[in-house]
């Protein structure tokens, strides 16, 4: 048998970092690294940055028109349409990580030719399902979509919001995030990194010895970061020399950064940008928070449990499947403040409670969440697809 060609569609993808796209690197090297032979297409944002690159190992088609505003979202997806079809014949099948536009250019173009896999890229109030009822571009995408051969929800909340969508429940495969678990860091490591991380970028020195807390954010976040800088303030009182980094895209930089100062908290609370991974990030942590409650992007959670962190969250569908209050983490109520800073006030004044968390939230991703059992179980779910629409898929012309 001839190794099986995937094509994994996705609108982002690095440099930029998020949750969708660590995933799809990531499963893209696991599917190289099981013999497949992948290929990752997605936009080309700047107008600098070259049509192909590998990344990790990994070849990398960046189609021109990256998707701002309506008419180059046009040209986008007209030009994705164009090129899936005109290279049909060099893939067993797509894999697309959103419901929206790239989704209905797949099965648009490929149905009846090539196997299409859809994977919503967000659940919750912003997440692909409810776009598609509430807008009337989403239904008419959604009439495509359902038309798609199988759909991967990578959590029960996303899971239930497919079957409620109208989604077939037979194509539906729940397929957890995973993530990689390897060694913990020493003490002169962590100083190591930290001391490292301060030379990239000076807003990031820090007291030694001083507890670090990080919070991988999202550019739609300003609600959650300005609670988040809020209850910071019975943090910073107690202890003075605590930072937290803000990781990530902010929509709004600007006023999130007047916002800190306003708030008096200017150096201790830190916007520290993108950053192309975030284990170093991580392993040079205390302490990890995650303010939002939506069920979309649950994989900065299991990265963070995978780096041995105490965590504290926000009671939500998508934190729920990870962390058992108090047994994996601290979980606390959505859009309140005062449960939020006391949470964290307590992980940092007990610290044999933050240790134990963080080695079992560790223990729970090392036995349920890797990413070996995430590639794995995508392997299976695309062969068992493979053998059901197309049992000769092996015999098919190769270029």
């Amino acid at each position: 048998m001839n190794p099986l060609r995937v094509a994994i569609v996705t609108r982002r993808f690095w440099p930029l970092i998020g949750s969708t796209e660590r995933m799809s690197a990531n499963l893209a090297a696991g599917l190289a690294g099981r013999g497949w032979q992948v290929t990752v297409v997605t936009p080309r944002w700047q107008p600098g940055w070259p049509e192909r690159i590998t990344l990790r190992e990994v070849p990398v088609v960046r189609l021109p028109a990256a998707p701002r505003g309506r008419w180059a979202a046009w040209r986008y997806v007209r030009g994705l349409r164009q090129w899936l079809t005109d290279h049909a014949q060099e893939f067993d099948l797509v894999y697309v990580t959103t419901l929206k536009h790239e989704a209905a250019a797949a099965v648009g173009a490929l149905r009846g030719r090539v196997p299409v896999v859809l994977r919503p890229a967000a659940a919750g109030l912003r997440g692909d399902c409810l776009w598609q009822i509430d807008t009337a571009e989403g239904r008419r995408i959604k009439r495509l979509c359902v038309k798609a051969d199988g759909f991967i929800a990578s959590c029960p909340a996303a899971e239930r919001e497919l079957q409620a969508a109208g989604y077939r429940r037979d194509r539906i495969e729940c397929i957890p995030l995973g993530v990689t678990v390897g060694p913990l860091p020493s003490p002169t490591v962590k100083a190591a990194l930290r001391a490292t991380l301060a030379e990239v970028n000076r807003a990031l020195e820090m007291p030694r010895g001083a507890p670090l807390a990080v919070c991988v954010a999202r550019r739609y976040m300003r609600d959650e970061l300005q609670r988040l800088v809020a209850a910071w303030h019975p943090i910073a009182r107690r202890w003075p020399n605590v930072r937290l980094w803000l990781i990530g895209e902010h929509g709004e930089r600007e006023p999130l950064i007047r916002h800190i100062e306003a708030s008096n908290l200017a150096g201790r609370v830190v916007p520290a940008g993108v950053f192309d991974e975030v284990d170093s990030l991580l392993a040079a942590a205390d302490l990890f928070v995650a303010p939002t409650p939506h069920a979309d992007r649950p994989l900065a959670v299991l990265e963070a449990m995978a780096a041995g962190l105490p965590i504290v969250a926000v009671d939500s569908p998508g934190t729920r499947p990870l962390i058992a209050d108090a047994e994996h983490g601290l979980l606390v109520p959505p859009e309140e403040v005062a449960p939020l800073s006391a949470a964290i006030h307590r992980m940092l004044d007990e610290p044999k409670l933050a240790a134990r968390l963080g080695a079992a939230a560790r223990n729970r991703a090392d036995a349920e969440f890797t990413l070996a059992e995430m590639v794995d179980r995508h392997v299976t779910c695309f062969q068992s697809l493979l053998h059901q629409n197309q049992p000769s898929h092996q015999d098919r012309p190769r270029p």
